[in-house]
């Protein structure tokens, strides 16, 4: 192995700000205790942990991406109906490193984790779920010297790896807790979207290995009812943890605003905790931390604009982009409103136009015969554009395929005119 492949490969895959060192502290701590951390490495063992239930389409995929770094791969099937155990069976007899295991399902998650946990060997976990697969190049033996490293750094620390998770039609990436190493003070906390804690201090560092997931499709989504039972144990945990941000965040908006008012005061609980508070957080807890503030802030906005109240979704989302300027979502939000301020004013345009030329034909029914008085020819064309403007897509066509334009190429709407007649 060469020193500056491994050193490149660490550099390029660890947030060294969440390990609270530098590059030049890297090469110096490398250089001193490189014989004892490579020793450290040989003895390190990765276990792989699945839980499974009714992914005979999927688990093979989860396999093969265990069989890259783990030593052994534990599945453990909490009910399956269909051919997942036959497709595990298969894999079993010609990898002796794969043993499956059965637990009973209780719709809780970490309960589930915590009893996996007890029944794999000391050392390092890897968690992935049935339904992903690791899309990272990932040497396992630079892998273990990385571990190996970090135990050097932090030997008094319980250890969690955050992997990056993304798939599906969502287009958020965000960091997961997925290789951890085993300890009497780490368990897992949370009906759903559960989390290691400790009773130690934890130290969690962000990579660049990558798990794509594919249970974020609609149609795994819709298979297991996901967004239901998902909010149903989110709100288990918020039962549990009222103050704790990440639960609300997590929580299907769908399925949410089911109950506005109670989903509109926990939102605005939070965000008035966020943007008029500050607290001083590590690096990789900062991370998370904001990631929850910057969700419960965009949904927060999203509910404000489907209750209407949309002065204070504006004032809101001002708040929020000065605090949290390079969120995609917040900007999107902030056009989005810009936009609705042109459609609602180009519909009380329409509306007041309609109003005028009303008043006017009114008027000049008496005043025609002994006054002057001009023509209301154009206004037709001028609706059109207002119709177009307020995204009323259906009145503007028919209003327009109706003009009589006398094949003027000058008129005020012979760009729509042309628009529409090559569709």
């Amino acid at each position: 192995m060469r020193d500056k492949d491994f050193i490149t490969f660490f550099i390029e895959n660890f947030n060294l700000k969440d390990l609270d060192i530098t590059e030049r502290n890297l090469l110096e701590i490398w250089n001193e205790n490189k014989q004892e951390i490579i020793l450290k490495s040989i003895r390190i063992k990765i276990n792989s942990v699945t839980l499974v239930k009714n992914q005979e389409a999927h688990i093979s995929q989860s396999i093969e991406s265990s069989k890259i770094i783990a030593d052994k791969i534990f599945i453990f099937d909490t009910g399956s109906t269909d051919g997942t155990v036959k497709v595990i069976e298969k894999e079993q007899k010609v990898d002796k490193r794969i043993f499956l295991n059965y637990i009973s399902w209780t719709e809780n998650f970490a309960e589930a984790r915590n009893k996996a946990d007890d029944l794999v060997p000391e050392g390092w976990v890897f968690l992935i779920d049935s339904d992903e697969k690791l899309v990272s190049e990932l040497p396992a033996d630079f892998l273990k010297i990385s571990l190996a490293f970090i135990e050097f750094l932090y030997p008094k620390y319980d250890l969690a790896i955050g992997f990056k998770q993304t798939g599906g039609e969502s287009l958020v990436t965000n960091w997961v807790d997925r290789l951890y190493k085993k300890s009497n003070t780490l368990n897992f906390f949370g009906h759903v979207h559960e989390e290691l804690r400790s009773t130690n201090q934890l130290k969690k560092i962000r990579t660049q290995f990558t798990l794509e997931n594919y249970g974020r499709t609609d149609e795994q989504k819709e298979k297991f009812d996901k967004a239901r039972r998902y909010y149903n144990l989110l709100l288990r945990n918020i039962k549990e943890e009222p103050d704790n941000i990440k639960w609300v965040a997590l929580l299907p908006f769908e399925e949410a605003i089911k109950k506005k008012q109670w989903y509109l005061e926990r939102l605005e609980f939070f965000a008035k905790k966020i943007l008029y508070k500050s607290e001083s957080l590590p690096c990789a807890e900062m991370y998370e931390t904001s990631f929850f503030q910057e969700t419960v802030l965009v949904d927060y906005i999203r509910l404000l604009l489907l209750l209407g109240q949309l002065e204070v979704a504006e004032e809101l989302i001002y708040l929020s982009r000065k605090r949290f300027p390079t969120n995609t979502s917040l900007l999107f939000l902030y056009y989005y409103i810009k936009n609705n301020a042109i459609v609602m004013n180009a519909t009380k345009l329409v509306s007041d136009l309609k109003n005028d030329i009303r008043e006017l034909k009114n008027d000049n029914k008496f005043q025609q015969k002994w006054k002057h008085y001009a023509s209301i020819f154009g206004f037709e064309e001028l609706l059109v554009k207002l119709l177009l403007k307020s995204e009323k897509y259906n009145v503007a066509i028919s209003l327009l395929d109706s003009l009589d334009l006398n094949n003027n190429e000058k008129t005020l709407i012979s760009e729509e005119k042309r628009y529409f007649s090559d569709k």
